[in-house]
């Protein structure tokens, strides 16, 4: 039973994110560009300047454009974009060096194919920024743009110098606005949290510690913010009290654990998953002075900042980072900074499921729930029956999708009940030939699954019989259980702890062959192939088609086919290494 979630959506159905036309009449380049960008961003693909002109509309909030295409060039695109009055910001994107016409062009950046993954990220992040800052700023912006374009490569006297400083002076006089020079500088540091952001994906892989990934991150929290000193450390929520993990430069070993008193702002970050800021001139914060005497600083700060450190629903704990200015921050800022403390949230808890793949021990915990509350708990009782759930995958819209066996009862008795449940979204038959059905069923609410799904633990076992359920779950050997149970009873009264024990796994030949399949396959692969499995698509006849399955994960069938025959490919790969 394969029930760790996998996070990440597919671009076709997620909202809330921006929203990327990517335009260029080589159609492998182009999907490449939307294969690279779609787990962030809504993608939309034009092979043609045509089709350009008939997709943009004011829903599109970038576009990455080609100069150098048949019928209807970039540049014409681009005018024709700019006459509609439509709000997007345009980066050209092509194999054409800039020349004398780019003087004209009204772009907003320039990239010279061939261009990197990181790199195409990077301008998509930064062209996000800009749209959300004044319009004079955005002008200075694609100023400096075009002039650094022109600069990055060599003039072969295909631009008259005398336009070239005709530039530089228009980015003199745009640059001496106060408003203008704040939001520049602004941006520069956003750029640099963003970029820190995106290296949280490459320390995991080279750190195989939490406390390792922790004083890694604040090592380059320090070296490229104007903070002057940082510390993470873990929230203990049944003590109140914050641990640190890491400090900036040096370990954590002689600092002790301080208190988080309701109030202050450790532990209000915490318990509101919101930045907080404490101008230490004005004011004390008891915890904070605490942590700044125990790590023995030469200097005054006068500002600290606490980023808390959440993976959905888990209290993880805070980065304490302080600074000798004052640290006014702006919404932009604490957004980043907010991105910040949820990626390495999700860093952390890819580590630890890390460690539990590999792990030769883990903590096994067997959990009851009676509580009516949980949709299946209730199902079950109404009807008196047993509901197994085979399989709990997210859906890319952070619900989730479970694969159940309901014994004894069939589909046209239960589906409807569940259709009618709160917090269900839907509910289809896979199977209703025998005596028992099998379903699919995705909701955002209702179920312990979904509380559960958020922890960094493995659910191996999950019924419900006659409304009493049953879970076992594993973890890593060093997870904080107590914020898990403690966010589980949170949410449902009648959860009782039955057991928890080390448990040592014997099967090493199984778990070897899970660690190497673990480290080939990515999240979105392992939840396609495990919901394919679960969902019959591998039966004969099939239970469930791919599209079918692909509606369940909220993907669309191309890309759903395209993990799926990857996944394949590794999966035989492994066994084929493992078995030879």
């Amino acid at each position: 039973m394969n029930n760790k979630p996998q996070v990440g959506g597919d671009v076709e159905t997620r909202t809330g994110q921006p929203s990327v036309l990517i335009v260029d009449d080589d159609e492998d380049v182009a999907d490449t560009y939307a294969l690279w960008l779609r787990d962030d961003h809504d993608v939309h693909i034009a092979y043609s300047g045509e089709e350009a002109l008939e997709t943009i509309d004011d829903d599109i909030d970038i576009v990455l454009l080609d100069r150098r295409m048949p019928n209807m060039p970039g540049d014409e695109v681009l005018e024709r974009i700019r006459e509609q009055d439509v709000d997007c910001q345009v980066s050209m994107l092509t194999a054409v060096k800039p020349e004398q016409t780019i003087l004209d062009l009204p772009f907003d950046e320039y990239l010279v194919k061939p261009v990197t993954k990181s790199e195409l990220s990077g301008v998509v992040e930064e062209l996000q920024l800009r749209e959300q800052m004044g319009e004079d700023t955005q002008e200075y912006l694609a100023l400096q743009s075009t002039a650094e374009t022109i600069e990055g490569h060599e003039n072969d006297g295909s631009i008259e110098s005398s336009d070239v400083e005709r530039l530089k002076e228009e980015i003199e006089a745009a640059g001496t606005d106060q408003t203008v020079q704040e939001e520049a500088a602004e941006l520069e540091q956003l750029k640099t949290l963003n970029e820190l952001i995106r290296s949280v994906n490459q320390t995991v892989v080279d750190v195989s510690t939490e406390v390792e990934l922790s004083r890694e991150i604040c090592d380059r929290f320090v070296e490229n913010t104007p903070y002057d000193l940082a510390i993470v450390g873990e929230y203990v929520e049944t003590y109140d009290e914050f641990l640190p993990n890491a400090v900036s430069g040096r370990s954590d070993a002689d600092i002790d654990p301080v208190t988080c008193p309701e109030g202050g702002a450790i532990r209000e970050a915490i318990d509101t998953e919101d930045i907080r800021v404490v101008d230490l001139d004005a004011a004390s914060d008891r915890p904070i002075d605490r942590l700044q005497a125990a790590l023995g600083t030469d200097w005054t700060p006068q500002t600290a900042v606490v980023i808390p450190i959440n993976y959905r629903q888990t209290i993880r704990g805070a980065m304490v980072a302080w600074s000798s200015e004052p640290m006014p921050l702006s919404d932009r800022y604490r957004s980043t900074l907010h991105d910040v403390g949820t990626t390495l949230g999700n860093a952390i808890d890819s580590i630890q499921t890390r460690q539990l793949v590999d792990t030769d021990t883990v903590v096994e915990l067997e959990l009851q729930i009676t509580a009516r509350s949980d949709v299946f708990v209730d199902l079950s009782a109404e009807y008196d029956c047993r509901i197994d759930l085979d399989g709990i995958h997210l859906s890319s819209d952070g619900g989730i999708t479970c694969y159940l066996t309901v014994a004894g009862r069939s589909a046209s008795e239960v589906t409807p009940r569940l259709v009618e449940s709160d917090g269900v979204d839907d509910c289809r038959v896979i199977d209703d030939r025998g005596a028992d059905c099998l379903l699919e069923c995705t909701l955002h609410d209702a179920s312990i699954a979904l509380t559960l799904s958020e922890t960094s633990g493995s659910i191996t076992k999950f019924f419900v019989d006659g409304g009493e359920g049953y879970v076992r779950l594993e973890f890593a050997p060093d997870v904080n259980l107590r914020s898990v149970l403690k966010a589980i009873q949170d949410e449902f009264d009648d959860v009782d702890l039955v057991s928890k024990r080390n448990t040592d796994r014997s099967y090493q030949s199984v778990e070897g062959f899970r660690g190497s399949l673990a480290e080939k396959l990515t999240e979105r692969q392992d939840t396609v192939i495990s919901a394919a499995f679960n969902a019959g698509y591998f039966d004969w006849p099939r239970d469930s088609t791919a599209e079918e399955v692909a509606e369940g994960l909220g993907l669309a069938p191309p890309t759903f086919h395209e993990h799926l025959r990857e996944a394949e490919r590794k999966l035989v790969e492994v066994y084929l290494e493992e078995t030879e």
